[in-house]
């Protein structure tokens, strides 16, 4: 009986692993420690207890909160749970079903993600007609051989899915399942809960609604304030604070037999890093290059500079001033304003013209960041300036808004994935757990 019940903490404590936290193993074993001290057969007790050992962050209570109800209820709730679960997964395979006994090209169905199938099985009947209609013409075309154009007439069909997910903004469930049902129905669930009660943290940024927005906002100036606080303690060095240099304490101490009767102290080295932002604002990409922008410049007093480009063909440097001054519709509008939004995308040629003009910004010091998501012309020229700028730069960052389950479609990602380091940014969490691991 007491290692079921152990068992099943250890899942939750996977399953919160899973879902973000970071749940060291030091951390669960204080936790299963402690455990003797309550009253297990409390529920309330079990959460607290939880709660003081693995959750770390404010920000995180909801989710944990939302988590431990969904595993830890009662019978009943458990199995309407359980029936939620099975009801989706039978939706999900009747999707993929049905796009397979649709989309048949030479009597074969044709090559899908299962991302694309369900997809498809959502679009309105006037649309998936005349896919299927394009498929039985193309497979009945006069003088071509079928199975020679299969690549072609699947390639036609992602577009043309890709053009109405886009009209659409369709968004199936952003879960990253283990392939363990007893865990993957609380992932379900909890993702289902944070949704519907509008957990802004987690929802995509083209997503949020005006009402939304306005939160959004004052999230992310919270949790920038958060870590220029972080930083500035990092950097910060009080009188009081003095480090002991051991090697100049020990040779001034040699005539005393190296007994340390005076002490010699050092300063830790304040290195702070300069950024050069260069953010896409190529159509779709303006809502994602706004939040980016505006979230860099939250942070301008613990850096030691932001220099921030925008482009799409040609290139635009925004003055610190035009930032800081503005608020994020405000900062939008003026993107907006700029003769080259909403242009197509020569990446390219941006950092080429960035290397040419500006080449005095690119220092071991800097982290280039570009914001982009990867569409673009020529792409092994601007694989060959990415390891140009790269070899200059203390570190190239790329934060791409496009979901993370799209980037094996595209050959451009997979390509500048092996030159720049490539994060997702399309939701605050993103752009948080980016601050925290690579630019401090």
């Amino acid at each position: 009986m007491i290692y079921m019940f152990v068992k099943n903490l250890y899942k939750f404590l996977q399953l919160l692993r899973k879902m973000g936290f970071k749940i060291s193993y030091s951390e669960m074993e204080d936790f299963f420690q402690s455990i003797e001290y309550i009253n297990i057969g409390d529920k309330n007790e079990l959460m607290w207890l939880m709660q003081a050992t693995v959750v770390k962050r404010e920000e995180d209570l909801p989710i944990f909160k939302m988590a431990f109800n969904s595993y830890f209820a009662s019978i009943e709730e458990l199995e309407d749970l359980s029936d939620r679960w099975q009801s989706f997964k039978n939706i999900q395979e009747e999707f993929k079903q049905k796009a397979d006994e649709d989309l048949i090209f030479n009597e074969t169905p044709i090559n899908l993600s299962e991302e694309d199938k369900i997809f498809y099985a959502n679009l309105a009947k006037e649309q998936q007609e005349k896919i299927k209609k394009f498929l039985e013409e193309s497979t009945h075309g006069k003088h071509m051989n079928p199975e020679k154009f299969r690549p072609v007439v699947e390639d036609l069909v992602k577009s043309h899915l890709k053009y109405w997910r886009k009209q659409k903004q369709f968004n199936p469930l952003e879960v990253d399942f283990t392939g363990d049902p007893e865990i993957d129905q609380y992932l379900y669930d909890t993702h289902l809960q944070l949704m519907e009660q509008g957990y802004i943290p987690g929802k995509d940024l083209k997503d949020l609604n005006a009402k939304e927005l306005e939160e959004a906002k004052r999230l992310l100036k919270k949790l920038a304030k958060r870590f220029a606080t972080k930083i500035s303690r990092r950097y910060s060095l009080s009188k009081k604070a003095k480090l002991i240099d051991i090697r100049k304490t020990i040779r001034s101490n040699i005539g005393f037999g190296g007994v340390p009767l005076y002490l010699r102290y050092r300063k830790r080295r304040i290195q702070k890093p300069s950024i050069l932002l260069i953010v896409d604002v190529s159509g779709s990409m303006i809502r994602y290059s706004t939040f980016v922008i505006q979230f860099m410049h939250y942070l301008a007093e613990v850096v030691k500079k932001i220099d921030t480009f925008i482009f799409s063909e040609k290139i635009e440097k925004l003055s610190p001033r035009q930032v800081k001054n503005s608020v994020l519709p405000e900062l939008e509008n003026l993107i907006k304003r700029s003769p080259i939004w909403g242009e197509g995308t020569d990446i390219q040629y941006i950092l080429k013209s960035i290397q040419n003009e500006h080449n005095r910004l690119l220092t071991q010091k800097t982290v280039v960041i570009i914001v982009s998501d990867t569409k673009t012309i020529k792409l092994t020229d601007t694989a060959a300036e990415l390891v140009n700028m790269t070899s200059k730069a203390r570190k190239l960052l790329w934060l791409n808004p496009m979901p993370v389950k799209q980037w094996e479609n595209h050959a451009s990602i997979k390509l500048f994935q092996q030159y720049a380091q490539m994060f997702p940014c399309n939701t605050l969490k993103h752009l948080e757990k980016l601050i925290n691991t690579q630019i401090i």
